[in-house]
């Protein structure tokens, strides 16, 4: 019953209880790990409700369409990558130019990518909107998304990139990164390509998200939005990825009748997702998220022993998908699996291009951390050239360790906060 990985948790209530391993969960768990816990069975129930609401004939219409176009030929793009970014991080952009992303054309089916940034400014007051569409030119791989900013939180940018998507490709899956991801493209691509490919919902998934009541708090949400103490599920901005029908359904059931909307960027997504199957009913949807193991939310290394309660998704063997590295840190580990022969270097000489130094060095004076691009050698700054991925790679992936500064745990001080406890309607059964 691999449905999803909360389900032992529903069922072993039932059927292994000791006092001892109690004793031991109760110790050692932090407060989140309780929530869950104790809503594991209301969690499953909501799971199997999402995935099985629509009628089966509609279900299987759905996925057959799905797989044959996945079959056609010629064949559609596997996944289009969107990399939400700030205009001021030319640095960010830059060093996944030079590092991972032009791993993504090795991939097949083919995988594409584009840069999403909030609208630039029309008059010529601002050098720095000036110098983005010159980045713009240069590279051909950004979106400017008219009418947003850069406000925080990003829900109205994230909304509109999603939109955009909706109606500019035919890809398979829709992935969206943030541009503080380090990616090894091969094994997160290797799942994309074992997936179902309709009604799929993947990421690293929040299922005790507190809702924030406080107005003064730049993630607040009001009882008219969503009155519940905890956000319905939804997968962590990091990285989260759909099938190209929800991302479709979601627009035009919008466009419809606009959807209650939260700012909160990637719990937005899951609350889109729970309108379309609870209150809408027009889909079903599978929250596909088994492979939390392989993110590491945070650039640091170390484990429940060194950090207590301290150290949640850390960098590991099985690490496909990393968050906050800066671009030095971007650099450093793409050189680590080079180093490593997870990545191969074919001997090509790589030719920068043309006006690209010129380039950066304008962008010096808005992002310092771009000066890391500046005489970079780890992997040409556009195409494959002189770089291939080792074929027949096997167990453990290189050690990224060396490349980060693990700070030191904090005794009696879990950076998971708050008593979160069951929710006062407890348990809950959706009628189908």
């Amino acid at each position: 019953m691999n449905y999803t990985r909360f389900f032992p948790y529903g069922i072993v209530k039932f059927s292994q209880f000791a006092v001892e391993s109690a004793i031991n969960f109760m110790l050692s768990a932090p407060a989140d790990a309780f929530y869950v816990y104790s809503n594991s069975v209301k969690m499953v129930q909501e799971f199997f409700h999402m995935r099985y609401r629509a009628p089966f004939p509609q279900r299987l219409h759905r996925h057959a369409q799905a797989a044959c176009h996945a079959l056609a030929r010629p064949q559609p793009v596997l996944a289009f990558v969107s990399i939400y970014s700030a205009k001021p991080n030319f640095g960010r952009r830059m060093a996944l130019r030079s590092t991972w992303l032009p791993l993504l054309s090795l991939e097949s089916p083919k995988v594409v990518y584009k840069f999403f940034l909030a609208g630039t400014l029309l008059n010529e007051s601002s050098n720095v909107d000036a110098l983005l569409r010159q980045e713009r030119d240069h590279f051909d791989d950004m979106v400017f998304l008219v009418g947003t900013n850069d406000e925080y939180p990003i829900g109205r940018k994230g909304f509109a990139a999603l939109q955009w998507v909706a109606q500019h490709t035919d890809a398979q899956f829709w992935l969206k990164l943030d541009d503080d991801v380090y990616l090894r493209p091969r094994p997160l691509f290797d799942r994309f390509r074992r997936m179902q490919r309709a009604e799929a919902y993947w990421g690293a998934f929040d299922f005790s998200g507190r809702v924030v009541r406080d107005t003064n708090d730049p993630h607040y949400t009001s009882a008219d939005t969503w009155a519940e103490d905890i956000f319905p599920p939804y997968a962590r901005g990091a990285a989260l990825a759909m099938s190209l029908d929800l991302v479709r359904q979601i627009a035009l059931e919008d466009s419809k009748r606009p959807f209650k909307k939260i700012l909160i960027e990637d719990v937005s997504y899951g609350f889109y997702i729970w309108q379309l199957v609870f209150e809408r009913e027009v889909s079903s949807v599978t929250l596909l998220d088994h492979d939390e193991v392989h993110f590491a939310m945070d650039a640091k290394c170390c484990t429940e022993t060194t950090h207590p309660n301290n150290c949640w998704l850390p960098l590991d063997k099985v690490t496909w998908i990393v968050h906050h590295a800066s671009p030095e840190i971007l650099r450093c580990m793409h050189q680590a699996d080079v180093d490593a022969g997870y990545y191969r270097m074919t001997g090509a000489k790589n030719t920068p291009s043309v006006g690209v130094d010129d380039l950066i060095r304008q962008m010096l004076p808005y992002d310092s951390s771009v000066r890391s691009a500046l005489n970079s050698s780890s992997c040409p700054r556009s195409g494959v050239d002189g770089i291939s991925i080792a074929s027949s790679w096997e167990g453990a992936l290189p050690d990224l360790c060396g490349c980060v500064v693990t700070p030191p745990a904090h005794p009696g001080k879990p950076l998971q906060k708050g008593g979160l406890q069951e929710l006062s309607m407890g348990p809950r059964l959706h009628a189908v």
